[in-house]
């Protein structure tokens, strides 16, 4: 009989429909590393699922050098993405990179800020601003590898903890096993503002904790399936509907609420669009503003995290 691949975490990010020209966005060295947060920036970066549980992107912070390591090998750099449920649960995605190729969304970081990130003094922090002219900077979809069944791409999996107050446990862990590229210049970008800043003056990256009981898996995952993007009826001038992306392993990953339609059908929407907008839309002044609460941590929306890495 025919096998068939099921997967563990399905990947939804995608450039938010609602980005324009004019849309002002921030990342912020906290002198934790640079941190950029949807909410308060008010821009959507899409979802991660496992199971029936959906979360949403909601924020990524870069370390230098990498937390994680492969077989004791650290890398020049490593972009941790946090996606949330509305129970507060929390999926951390980590992708390492190397010297190679440009990466898409790194360039569009640094055309925006004119090769220049943020750095924290003791004077407080550093921001740089984000601009929608450069798409390719708000798209996590830009990180996330192209794959199919023919040619996978797999993830290590473990359960962790927030190392920052109050070290919350239950976040569970995802590792890309190979990295992205991305060119001299743009990593050098990245670690440039975090090297520079007074606070990381020998990096930003944790040592390594015990393993303790927990396991390590490895999970395969579903890249960019197009079932519900191909649902939303705002998107039916975009290319994300005239030409989905991804493939579909027919695992259905987006439930009964996101209803499959037959070939030439209109796309049916059952559950309101709005739901799946979770960013609020701010202006950059509210960006700010919501910014500065939340580095006084009187944001209970949102939680900084970092990782806790397994042992080499």
């Amino acid at each position: 009989g025919r096998g068939q691949t099921k997967y563990l975490l399905w990947f939804d990010y995608y450039l938010d429909p609602d980005l324009k020209n004019t849309t002002e966005a921030m990342l912020v060295n906290d002198g934790h590393g640079l941190r950029y947060q949807v909410r308060p920036n008010g821009v959507d970066f899409g979802f991660v699922k496992v199971g029936s549980r959906e979360f949403a992107a909601s924020e990524y912070i870069f370390h230098a050098p990498s937390e994680h390591s492969i077989d004791g090998a650290l890398f020049p750099l490593e972009l941790q993405v946090y996606n949330q449920d509305v129970d507060g649960g929390i999926i951390a995605v980590a992708l390492f990179f190397r010297e190679g190729e440009s990466n898409d969304f790194l360039a569009g970081l640094m055309a925006s800020m004119n090769g220049t990130a943020p750095v924290w003094s003791m004077r407080g922090r550093g921001v740089g601003k984000v601009h929608g002219k450069f798409p390719s900077a708000f798209n996590l979809e830009k990180l996330i590898p192209r794959a199919g069944p023919e040619r996978e791409r797999t993830f290590y999996n473990y359960n962790g903890s927030l190392t920052h107050p109050p070290c919350t446990l239950g976040v569970d862990w995802w590792v890309l096993s190979s990295p992205l590229t991305a060119s001299r210049e743009e990593i050098r970008f990245v670690k440039k503002a975090v090297f520079s800043s007074q606070s990381s003056r020998h990096g930003n990256a944790r040592s390594s904790m015990p393993l303790g009981d927990r396991k390590v898996s490895v999970g395969l995952v579903g890249f960019q399936h197009a079932v519900k993007g191909h649902q939303l009826a705002s998107w039916r001038k975009l290319d994300e509907y005239r030409s989905p992306r991804g493939y579909g392993s027919g695992d259905m990953p987006w439930g009964p609420h996101w209803t499959p339609v037959s070939a030439g059908a209109a796309p049916v929407k059952s559950k309101p669009e709005e739901s799946h907008k979770m960013a609020e839309k701010a202006s950059p002044q509210d960006a700010e503003a919501r910014a500065r609460k939340y580095e006084d941590g009187d944001d209970e929306d949102e939680v900084p995290v970092e990782e806790v890495p397994p042992p080499t």
